[in-house]
């Protein structure tokens, strides 16, 4: 299943607010369309470091990213057909 789906099955279920699926969705544009495997992790990990090293730790988007890797760690290991590895 790709991200962009898991999230609008997240929000349908109502397990995902709106607020918390925009990193999610941001992530995803471009991503989906040549089929290539993205470690979303990694990339939530990187846009936190990126916001610390430019001394914007109280940021919106350091926040947000903070949201999206607690759902991305709470979920990863859970039968739900996605891998936040691939």
């Amino acid at each position: 299943m790709q991200m962009r789906e898991w999230v609008n099955d997240q929000l349908r279920a109502g397990k995902m607010a709106l607020d918390e699926s925009t990193v999610f969705v941001g992530m995803t544009i471009g991503a989906e369309i040549d089929n290539s495997l993205v470690n979303y992790l990694q990339k939530i990990k990187g846009g936190i470091d990126a916001a610390i090293s430019r001394s914007d730790s109280e940021s919106e988007g350091k926040v947000r990213r903070e949201m999206a890797l607690d759902i991305v760690e709470r979920y990863q290991y859970q039968s739900l057909g996605i891998s936040a590895f691939a």
